[in-house]
């Protein structure tokens, strides 16, 4: 099945309705359910990132990553879940049917909370599969409001301001942790031989 397939919304709930009749409205109610999903996969990634790190987490990784911010970031996948479910029933299409088909980075992200489950990987890669997560996400929210743009529905992007500067934030706090657990490492392992000389 298609994009152009799927249960499409009104015409007459667009704020242009003469532009919107130029595009077919079912790609948009699909890009917005595949931000759904992939924002619902959000929530048990950082879910599965939370439980991992709760009062296990070893240095370097405690001394850099905060839980407090990972649970705000957990809050904000869950808020954009209500959000575009708000978006799409305003625009008469059902939320609860699944996108199809289903795009690249949503299928990849759907493994990513069971990848942070297996007790092989290790604290830092739970963090880099967040990161892999946030810039993929960070992508298509704004290939979406490119969509949105083109189309002429000025009122749905204003309602994306939150989520994109959220997902900037999210990558750039992970990035920054990544680079000073890494860093950590690299001088932890050095240690040893600098003593040798």
């Amino acid at each position: 099945m298609t994009e152009s397939t799927q249960e499409s919304p009104s015409v007459a709930t667009m704020p242009d309705e003469n532009r919107a009749q130029d595009y077919d409205p079912a790609i948009l109610a699909n890009r917005l359910r595949q931000r759904m999903a992939f924002a619902s996969t959000g929530v048990e990634l950082y879910d599965s990132i939370l439980t991992r790190f709760e009062g296990a987490m070893a240095p370097p990784t405690s001394e850099v990553v905060s839980m407090e911010v990972l649970r705000r970031f957990r809050e904000e996948q869950a808020q954009r879940v209500a959000l575009l479910e708000t978006i799409l029933a305003e625009l008469g299409v059902n939320p609860s049917v699944p996108p199809s088909p289903a795009d690249d980075s949503l299928l990849a992200a759907m493994g990513l909370p069971r990848v942070i489950q297996e007790p092989q990987t290790t604290e830092l890669q739970c963090l880099e599969a967040a990161q892999l997560a946030e810039f993929s996400d960070n992508t298509a929210w704004e290939n979406l409001q490119e969509l949105c743009l083109g189309m002429g529905l000025s009122n749905v992007i204003a309602r994306f301001s939150k989520p994109l500067s959220q997902g900037k934030i999210h990558q750039e706090k992970l990035t920054d942790w990544i680079a000073r657990i890494l860093l950590a490492r690299a001088k932890r392992s050095i240690r040893p031989q600098a003593r040798q000389g």
